[in-house]
């Protein structure tokens, strides 16, 4: 086998050695010691072709933490050295301690004035990931300046993460922190970020920072945006008004406790997709289309409200913004009633509620066209039998439908039905 390899022109030499685990080639080829000093290697080039294969489109993160980075700088250095071209899929650049500036500084410092020049020829996409662990004062200016190389159209940054750890410190977070973000948003040359996400739990001063004084978010270019383990409430909710090019909308582990008009503008996200309201602590959900202005077309397709403390959930399809919704989780809820589903949707999940079903009660409430329906971990039928779960088709003329899903008190199955 070993003469076939070598006998194989160069190029078919390294799309073979794509398709081995990266395990397989730092042990074959043991390519964690081709930066030590130089030593006569007959087979220095295969292991070139090992390297290379092995950040293949993947994705690498340079870092000044160790235990993050995937590639280091000394590894970087012997790819310039020897001239090696690698292809990875994105670099995510993540800076560990970031207010801790004699050691983050200088790494930005020399990441950008040393490396990235060879980063760009590898790949355009880019990550930032700052993680802060202690509370000291961040030069707003002096942060624009320093992701200034990142403002250019020959590059993509694709995420820009800002995460406070309370596990690594006992402080509270810099509250600057996302003032500096926003100096950084609307800098004369703006970074054209695509997806945001801030972990910072706490929502204090998150809405007056990142919105201007219409409440619309600085960056235009946003289709993610993840604002999950920030505490928001409902109060914080209401002065955030989202960019219509948000396809992508993440507000899970909150403290939101309900959904109206005034508390969640709707009628700009013409693009969202999905909207992921899931572990807050949602009562009630009464969305309306808008008496003034346009109210669609939405192209939503699926909600996640798993881990609320709903009852209802007929108040939200009064909006258009659920017109054309294919997936709704209502899983661990305190459902006790089903009332009708838009026609709309392919998937639903009820399990984990409270729900006390009878064949006769679900006639017209599920949608002809549902291919998927969890009613897992309710108590709904007396058994789960094969027998039930053709009835329930049968009463709800559920004639599409493809799983289907029925825990009894006795035991738990899952029904693949064609």
């Amino acid at each position: 086998m070993e003469s076939v390899f070598f006998n194989l022109p160069p190029e078919l030499q390294q799309l073979t050695l794509q398709f081995l685990p990266l395990w397989d080639l730092d042990r074959l080829f043991d390519l964690q010691a081709l930066s030590q000093p130089n030593v006569p290697d007959p087979y220095l080039i295969v292991r070139h072709q090992a390297l290379a294969a092995k950040y293949m489109w993947k994705s690498i993160v340079v870092s000044n933490d160790p235990d993050l980075a995937t590639i280091s700088l000394d590894q970087l250095d012997y790819l310039m050295l020897h001239r090696i071209y690698i292809s990875p899929k994105d670099v995510t650049l993540a800076v560990f301690d970031f207010t801790n500036y004699a050691s983050s500084v200088a790494f930005m410092h020399k990441l950008f004035t040393t490396y990235l020049p060879v980063l760009q020829n590898y790949t355009r996409n880019f990550r930032i990931r700052l993680i802060l662990v202690e509370n000291v004062p961040l030069d707003n200016s002096f942060l624009r300046l320093l992701f200034e190389p990142l403002c250019s159209p020959q590059l993509n940054l694709s995420w820009f993460t800002i995460k406070y750890l309370p596990g690594f410190s006992k402080l509270q977070r810099n509250h600057d922190s996302e003032t500096s973000l926003m100096n950084l948003l609307t800098s004369t040359n703006e970074i054209a970020i695509e997806n945001l996400e801030l972990h910072l739990f706490d929502a204090s001063n998150l809405v007056q920072h990142l919105v201007d004084s219409n409440g619309c978010f600085h960056c235009e270019n946003l289709r993610t945006l993840d604002l999950s383990f920030n505490n928001l409430t409902e109060w914080n909710l209401r002065n955030l008004k989202f960019p219509s090019t948000l396809e992508h909308l993440n507000l899970s582990n909150n403290q939101l406790r309900g959904l109206t008009n005034s508390s969640f503008h709707h009628q700009s996200l013409t693009n969202l997709k999905t909207l992921d309201l899931s572990n807050n602590n949602l009562m009630r959900i009464e969305l309306h289309n808008y008496r003034n202005g346009p109210n669609g077309p939405y192209v939503l397709e699926s909600v996640n409200l798993s881990g609320n403390i709903l009852s209802d959930y007929s108040g939200m399809f009064h909006s258009d913004l659920f017109l054309n919704l294919k997936a709704i989780d209502l899983s661990l809820n305190l459902i006790q009633k089903v009332s009708k589903f838009p026609s709309s949707l392919v998937s639903i999940d009820l399990s984990g509620n409270y729900l006390s079903l009878s064949f006769d009660s679900v006639n017209t409430i599920f949608p002809a066209g549902l291919r998927k329906l969890s009613l897992g971990t309710n108590g709904s039928l007396a058994t789960c039998g094969a027998d039930s779960a053709k009835m329930m088709i049968q009463a709800a003329g559920l004639q599409n439908l493809q799983e289907l899903e029925l825990c009894g008190s006795m035991y738990d199955t899952r029904y693949a039905l064609y």
